[in-house]
């Protein structure tokens, strides 16, 4: 959803865009369909530097590409289109009436600070108790769309290029306020989209687009917003959550290489799903905090760990080296399977001969890792649910050891 300064019918077919600009910029790009039944405002709220000016937003008619996000949603399509969000029904300065910007359809203000909402019309204002509840707001500015009264409709998509106050950060604004009321928990139905740097989208985990994203949009047409030779990652956020505005930034001081690595019998990639998953995060909050505020260190500890780990048990679990050649197996559940997936792969009684197991520990800590190890002779099912027993221990050691 989003903030709007009045009463909303129904808002339908969320869809996002956030992506870096080459000049150090954030692009936004918002859809939606809505049903008003009076004039009132969407509002955006918008993490720029502060006390920047009033010209600090360029905001950016797409009022020729109306089915952007249709040639977006193609880039990322198994069947048909990627799927889409559901419906839900739902001045003090002394100084002058804020700039107007005729924007396609719409009518746009940018707010640079919210003590200058009092110099919008009172229509488009968010009411002051929401603003009192949001203090983080305080310095931020406002991209504000008018919406005229009509029946439900959908709306060419509302773009702008803002300053970013977090160098790097990708910012989402997925705060919702509807009637002046602000709730703890929101139920989001977003289809959202981004380009970011290969770092974090190794970290997100969404799903990559099938090619670069100009195979898919017309970036004339777009304004420079979408980098045409660069891909994008996109994810469907539904259900509850917490009300609050999603940010994609990679713990300080993390490489692309501090992901994945490999010794002599293993190899792992480091999974951090809980920490971007923002509408299921709630489910798992330990999980949630280890990759958020920990991750470094769960980096360090997974690679130096594995290499003390399989060192000590090296011969009690009769490991080999680590090649991809070996047949494969994993662990599904607390059963030995072989195979590469529960679809296709079938329990083993008795194994037997080398071989490679997809192991994916977890603890109280630690949300699924990827880890695999090369056996010179495969363990028998109890031994192979001990070594999983022993690869969780590892990872809240290397939690509780942060």
């Amino acid at each position: 959803m989003c903030m709007f300064s009045g009463h909303v019918e129904q808002v339908s077919a969320t869809k996002i865009f956030a992506g870096d600009l080459a000049d150090g910029r954030q692009a936004l790009i918002y859809s939606m369909t809505v049903t008003v039944g009076k004039p009132l405002a969407m509002v955006l709220p918008l993490p720029v530097p502060a006390h920047g000016p009033e010209d600090a937003v360029d905001f950016v008619n797409l009022d020729g590409y109306a089915d952007l996000f249709t040639d977006l949603g193609k880039a990322f399509a198994k069947r048909g289109t990627y799927p889409q969000a559901f419906a839900r029904s739902l001045s003090p300065t002394g100084m002058g009436r804020l700039v107007v910007h005729e924007v396609g359809a719409f009518v746009a203000s940018y707010v640079p600070h919210s003590r200058d909402f009092a110099r919008l019309d009172p229509r488009f204002r968010l009411p002051p108790n929401i603003l009192a509840a949001l203090p983080h707001y305080a310095d931020w500015g406002f991209a504000v769309f008018q919406l005229d009264p009509g029946k439900q409709k959908e709306i060419h998509p509302m773009a702008l290029r803002f300053p970013r106050r977090v160098p790097g950060a990708i910012y989402f604004p997925l705060t919702h306020v509807h009637d002046g009321y602000l709730p703890e928990i929101a139920e989001l139905d977003h289809a959202l989209y981004c380009q970011v740097s290969p770092l974090m989208g190794t970290l997100l985990e969404w799903d990559p687009s099938h090619a670069p994203l100009g195979n898919y949009v017309d970036g004339s047409r777009a304004h420079g917003l979408i980098d045409p030779a660069m891909g994008g990652r996109a994810s469907v956020m539904s259900g509850p959550a917490p009300n609050r505005d999603l940010w994609l930034q990679p713990p300080a001081g993390l490489t692309l290489d501090d992901l994945s690595g490999q010794g002599d019998s293993f190899t792992y990639r480091v999974r951090t799903v809980f920490h971007y998953a923002w509408s299921r995060y709630h489910l798992e909050p330990e999980w949630h905090d280890t990759s958020a505020n920990k991750l470094p260190a769960l980096c360090r500890g997974i690679r130096e760990g594995l290499v003390e780990l399989t060192a000590r048990n090296a011969r009690a679990w009769q490991l080999g080296p680590y090649s991809t050649k070996l047949q494969p197996y994993f662990m599904n559940g607390d059963q030995l399977w072989i195979g590469n997936d529960y679809t296709t792969g079938q329990r083993v009684e008795e194994p037997l001969g080398p071989g490679r197991i997809a192991f994916r520990p977890f603890g109280e800590l630690v949300e699924q890792q990827d880890i695999s190890l090369s056996f010179a002779q495969l363990p028998n099912q109890d031994d192979a649910r001990a070594i999983n027993c022993a690869l969780s221990e590892m990872l809240d050691q290397i939690v509780d050891d942060a």
